[in-house]
């Protein structure tokens, strides 16, 4: 594909949830399992870089700073025990045995960091975002390969009455045959992982299956790129990877967009994604 530059893509805001490692102050360090640098492995490392277009396309962008083991901002923050654990997806403690925070103290992390970002997410949405990309990164496990990367627009997970969609299923479709364009080398799939059974809060709580915003809610995709695709070996970042990657996302978005989005009316897309007057 031509190494040319995106148009601005003002309407995207981009959610980070995971990347983050700041531990709240709340907390003290000293109370922390000796396994923590072993759970914090399973931070979703480096996606605040991976997926950060600000200089590419102008996007709104927000990253939950704090340690996801800690404080879970993907998950309900009404069920204090997933969203404050006090034990990681593996059933390992966090804490040292005794040192746990207490319910009363969890309840107030839940408002003051928790509340707080979704509902700074909302606000990004009021004033102007018209389509939300949810970006984590994974191991291969939950049915992804080594050279994948999965986007989603669904999840039907134990806490759902049913399939919740997050966007027609043309959003997640345009982005990922833009994706193939670029990334020929990446196994690029739609709603292919197991990742859909695993609740994710920023895509439920501010998506709408509709093309174009509703409310506080607008059209939403989440993408899992697998971590052996930008990181090196030693698991730090391979520098390269993670600029390559993430041009080719940032393009893809814009062109994934000029396909899908809402038209005025009287307006009508032209072949190539270009607007024509109907």
């Amino acid at each position: 594909m031509p190494d040319t530059a995106p148009p601005l893509m003002k309407e995207l805001l981009v959610v980070i949830p995971h990347s983050g490692i700041v531990i709240p102050a709340e907390i003290s360090l000293d109370s922390l399992s000796d396994q923590f640098p072993e759970l914090a492995r399973n931070v979703d490392w480096y996606t605040n870089w991976l997926y950060d277009f600000r200089d590419l396309l102008g996007n709104r962008h927000l990253v939950f700073p704090y340690c996801s083991l800690i404080l879970e901002a993907n998950r309900r923050p009404d069920r204090v025990d997933d969203c404050v654990p006090l034990r990681d997806v593996h059933g390992r403690p966090v804490y040292r045995v005794g040192r746990e925070p207490g319910r009363d103290l969890r309840l107030r992390l839940v408002e003051k960091y928790l509340r707080s970002f979704h509902r700074s997410i909302e606000d990004q949405i009021a004033s102007g975002a018209e389509c939300l990309l949810d970006g984590h990164s994974t191991v291969s496990a939950r049915g992804m390969k080594d050279d994948q990367i999965d986007i989603m627009n669904f999840q039907h997970s134990a806490l759902d009455d049913g399939p919740i969609r997050f966007s027609p299923p043309a959003y997640a479709e345009a982005y990922a045959d833009e994706l193939r364009k670029r990334l020929p080398d990446v196994r690029i799939t739609v709603n292919a992982s197991d990742y859909h059974d695993v609740y994710g809060h920023v895509a439920a709580a501010h998506s709408v299956n509709a093309a174009g915003r509703r409310g506080t809610r607008v059209p939403a995709i989440i993408q899992e790129t697998n971590e052996r695709l930008y990181k090196n070996p030693d698991r730090t970042p391979n520098v390269e990877a993670v600029n390559r990657l993430r041009k080719a996302f940032a393009l893809a978005l814009a062109a994934a967009w000029r396909r899908t989005r809402p038209q005025p009316e009287g307006v009508v897309s032209a072949p190539g994604g270009k607007r024509s007057s109907g």
